[in-house]
């Protein structure tokens, strides 16, 4: 299972966050790879997230990545053409 986040190009002193002021400033996106167990992960992260800050992230689906905003960053939850792109995949996840 692959869990990345990331961000616009932004500076690398820049601090990204998934949740500010009580709103999402991120999306999940799970990738193709095993979609049950991907979906799983990225609604138990959400659940600790809304714990933690009342906030959920929107949840897409691999085929959907282009639908991010440009300025929200992206934690990709497993393996998929995204997560491929983003190179943080070697090799497909069987």
């Amino acid at each position: 299972m692959v869990l990345a986040v990331a961000a616009p190009r932004v500076g690398s002193d820049t601090v990204r966050h998934l949740v500010q002021d009580g709103k999402p400033t991120a999306t999940i996106v799970i990738g193709r790879t095993h979609p049950e167990r991907a979906r799983a992960a990225a609604d138990e992260l959400n659940e600790h997230l809304r714990r933690a800050t009342g906030a959920e992230l929107p949840i897409l689906e691999d085929a959907q990545a282009e639908q991010v905003p440009d300025d929200q960053s992206v934690v990709v939850v497993g393996g998929g053409a995204l997560a491929t792109a983003l190179g943080l995949l070697q090799a497909p996840l069987e």
